[in-house]
């Protein structure tokens, strides 16, 4: 959530164990100790308190003055925690001084939860599809190793190891001697490393599960997949702030079309008050071009879930009128224009792609925009799809996006959109430290296209953290949340400025740090070091 006002007041201080890799920022820690913060607002000034949700607890918590409160705002109950589910975002309400409103999107036990049977198709839901998704239920995944519903059974079945040769991946009736058993059940010395890599073990009666259906003959029994049990749903909820408490829980929009995977769930205000919504097509790439689901879109409603009536799609026969854009895969970010006001608004949407071509997409004013998927991804230049303004490859993993607009950085940083990258990093040597990455998007005055990329941030952070959130606080600066996905110990950092003169050379590296250095390749961004030089 970006917002205007005063010096945010928290108890900073440089984090002695981050290292930057160019001089002219340095990092600061706001808070450690949170679990899996997927999302932070702040309270706009005076009032300094930042709030954050736990994505796996449901827990809404509070920092003010720089101490996190023992006592949660509140919690979120019945939050689905599978794949890629959970407590996934909060904003808060333009209004917020006047009205309390706290607003998070999250993924609920809709129902009852489906019985883990010794079935295919159980296995397929509560195996695969839940736990497997990031590396196997993919179009990327390497061939012969996909677990899409359509290719797992054939992939497993009777089929040998590719890691282990003498073993098949599912030996019908000997679920001893089968690579899969082995693989969920962790057993290092003969399978390398376990399945699922990160996060917790499968539960013990789903490995039970597996080992039956095994013994059972690994029979094929699909069910009817037309009709999967549905027992997820995204949802929007309000809360009211009293003091420190969230008071009145209220439903915004419900039954928001959830899934293993692909939720989505960035959630933004934008200029003129109305709330866009970021929703994943939960694994249904067909979903994202159809206008009579909520899945692969974004989203544009009022604070209180009503239809503007400028959306795009207003009285369209069949239609959600909801929709702002279609065509979209999953994303983890959206950043409402916070410069150019225009009516309705523009938005910049950062997109993951399957296995290549993750995108920076811009949603001009009016919305309406297809961006392709699941026929396209990349820049195309096809008429019948709005092409991203950038694209990564290899893949990334884009999260958080802002449009910069604090006034605190170099004046060539205003307006810029700033990209945190969950899977741009590299293994620093002998450490067992990773780098992270914050892309930096130079833009056109207008905020139309793309002038250059390049790089906000690079730094290397002690163990194996993820960049998740990235922010703009009230104090003009860059807040980004880094979490070890698989303890789920999260740090709230921020970018401060070491560039007195803003010529591009830090205070420590530069002969005269309180005099502006001449430009001498007339690139504006000074000459004695020029870090931003292209």
């Amino acid at each position: 959530m970006v917002v205007g006002g005063c010096l945010l007041g928290v108890g900073a201080a440089q984090a002695q164990d981050v290292v930057t890799l160019r001089d002219i920022f340095a990092i600061e820690t706001v808070q450690t100790g949170m679990a899996f913060p997927s999302s932070i607002a702040f309270a706009p000034a005076p009032d300094d308190r930042i709030f954050y949700v736990e994505r796996f607890t449901g827990n809404i918590r509070i920092i003010e003055n720089g101490v996190l409160l023992p006592a949660p705002f509140a919690n979120v109950p019945d939050i689905a925690t599978a794949g890629e589910q959970g407590l996934l975002t909060i904003t808060l309400d333009p209004n917020f001084a006047a009205n309390g409103f706290v607003y998070v999107y999250y993924t609920q036990v809709a129902g009852p939860p489906v019985p883990i049977e010794p079935t295919w198709r159980s296995i397929q839901d509560q195996v695969f599809s839940a736990r497997c998704a990031s590396c196997h239920v993919n179009p990327s995944a390497p061939a012969g190793l996909s677990l899409v519903e359509s290719d797992s059974y054939a992939a497993l079945v009777g089929v040998a190891s590719t890691q282990v040769p003498a073993l098949e991946r599912v030996e019908v009736g000997n679920p001893d001697d089968s690579y899969l058993v082995r693989k969920i059940e962790d057993h290092p010395s003969i399978v390398g490393q376990a399945m699922p890599p990160t996060g917790a073990l499968l539960d013990p009666d789903i490995m039970l599960a597996v080992r039956d259906w095994i013994t059972a003959g690994a029979p094929y029994n699909p069910g009817d997949p037309s009709n999967p049990p549905q027992v997820f749903r995204n949802r929007i909820l309000r809360f009211t702030a009293v003091g420190d408490t969230g008071t009145n829980p209220t439903i915004v929009l419900d039954d928001i079309p959830a899934g293993f995977i692909h939720n989505g769930g960035s959630i933004e205000f934008a200029h003129d008050g109305t709330l866009i919504v970021q929703v994943g097509e939960h694994g249904d790439g067909n979903a994202a071009q159809s206008l009579g689901t909520l899945a692969g879109k974004i989203l544009r409603i009022n604070a209180d879930g009503s239809i503007p009536l400028d959306n795009p799609f207003v009285g369209v026969p069949g239609a959600r009128e909801e929709i702002y854009s279609y065509g979209n895969r999953n994303g983890f970010g959206i950043a409402p224009d916070p410069i150019d006001f225009f009516s309705p608004p523009r938005v910049y949407v950062s997109e993951n792609g399957p296995g290549n071509n993750d995108e920076l997409n811009i949603i001009e004013s009016g919305g309406g925009d297809n961006f392709g998927w699941p026929f396209v991804t990349g820049i195309v230049g096809n008429p019948s799809y709005t092409d991203p303004i950038f694209a990564w490859n290899p893949v990334t993993a884009p999260t958080g996006i802002i449009r910069y607009s604090g006034g605190v950085y170099h004046p060539s940083y205003d307006g810029n959109l700033f990209v945190s990258l969950y899977n741009l990093r590299e293994l620093v040597l002998f450490s067992g430290d990773f780098t992270a990455v914050i892309s930096r998007f130079e833009l056109t005055p207008d905020g139309s296209s793309l002038v250059r990329a390049s790089d906000l941030m690079v730094a290397r952070f002690p163990g194996n953290p993820r960049p998740i959130e990235l922010t703009q606080g009230p104090d003009g600066l860059v807040y980004f949340t880094m979490v070890n996905v698989s303890t789920s110990d999260g740090t709230l950092y921020r970018i401060v400025k070491t560039d007195d003169d803003d010529d591009g050379c830090g205070n420590a590296s530069d002969p005269a740090p309180g005099v502006f250095s001449a430009d001498g390749d007339g690139d504006s961004y000074g000459a004695d070091c020029d870090c931003d030089d292209a």
